[in-house]
């Protein structure tokens, strides 16, 4: 039987946790009440803990450390493994609109891994860190098969301010934070010249490793919609933004009608869709790492006009609508399901 892919597991581990344990709290000595406001159950980017006057947000991201095949083309090295880890798990903080606090790593590394390697991965996720304005906090560390690393980002939120997916009503309009899928443009375009394909500039070259080098959390947005009182849900789009997308319709129980007119294709994944023969909406859709920010607004109160006005740069996709259907609708009214391949991790 094949293994299931993430999102079935994250289901099925929801169930055999029994969502009745997401009713946990416990009161200290003190009278102090910690109460779990979203736990496994809520499937969301982070788990939240109502503290006294503060929520606390925390959640956990691994990265393939070595195993990364745009490691393996020579496009990343272990300070910018570092980077990235840090960088998304501060995504899902951002997600939430909460504010970074602290990052825990964990590095599992092999005996005979330099002790220079090791230190620039912890050195790239220093930087990370230091770059939103946290710190490294804690982890472990330790030996293993090969190199793996993963983090647990810490982040607060006022109480009752944490964004969720499960929010998104019909009518709600629909947004993303910039255009999407550059990173998976960048692998597919690496993947092409390894195996002998046309070559880009060398500036285009650099610009698509610099989104898997030095990708970009948007925790100063994420405050920013947590603090509106208008955006209904959120999600990272560290998936895919076709899989964000289906995920957040999935949460809320609502579809979505995402206007093909409105979605901007980035020149690089138009040129790196022209060299390697790719389908230019599939990049945008599929699974890109690009951590944007994909979230909803209340339709009832607010337009896409004030939306614009108040947040620069985000891009209206279109809107929730009544159903579980995700589609994408043409200029000549055609709809069609969103293309590209959702990323699922097996």
């Amino acid at each position: 039987m094949s293994p299931l892919d993430e999102p079935a597991r994250v289901a099925r581990l929801a169930t055999l946790l029994d969502s009745d344990r997401d009713e946990w709290s416990t009161t200290l000595d003190n009278g102090a009440l910690a109460r779990l406001v979203a736990g496994v159950s809520a499937r969301d980017d982070c788990a939240v803990i109502s503290l006294p006057g503060v929520d606390l947000v925390v959640g956990s991201d691994y990265v393939r450390g070595a195993g990364f095949s745009m490691y393996e083309q020579g496009q990343m090295s272990f300070y910018d493994i570092g980077y990235y880890l840090v960088v998304a798990n501060l995504s899902d903080v951002a997600a939430m609109g909460s504010r970074p606090t602290g990052v825990l790593v964990v590095i599992r590394y092999p005996q005979d891994l330099p002790d220079d390697a090791f230190d620039d991965v912890m050195r790239g996720a220093d930087e990370a860190a230091r770059r939103y304005g946290t710190r490294i906090i804690g982890g472990d560390s330790g030996t293993a098969d090969q190199l793996y690393v993963s983090g647990t980002a810490l982040g607060l939120s006022e109480p009752g301010t944490a964004l969720m997916r499960s929010g998104a009503r019909p009518g709600d309009h629909l947004f993303v934070s910039g255009e999407t899928g550059i990173a998976e443009a960048a692998r597919r375009y690496f993947e092409h010249v390894a195996a002998g394909g046309a070559r880009l500039t060398a500036d285009v070259e650099h610009t698509l490793g610099e989104s898997w080098r030095r990708p970009r959390a948007e925790v100063d947005l994420g405050l920013q919609l947590a603090g509106s009182g208008v955006v209904t849900s959120c999600q990272d789009t560290s998936d895919g933004l076709k899989a964000t997308v289906e995920q957040i319709a999935e949460a809320s129980g609502v579809g979505f009608d995402v206007d093909a007119g409105n979605v901007r294709v980035s020149p690089l994944v138009d040129q790196v869709a022209r060299v390697t023969g790719r389908s230019a909406e599939d990049l945008v859709f599929g699974g890109s790492v690009d951590f944007r920010l994909l979230f909803t607004v209340d339709g009832s109160t607010t337009t896409v006009a004030d939306v614009q006005a108040r947040f620069t740069d985000v891009m209206h996709l279109g809107s929730a609508t009544v159903g579980g259907e995700t589609r994408l609708v043409r200029h000549d009214g055609s709809t069609s399901p969103i293309p590209g391949v959702a990323w699922r991790h097996v």
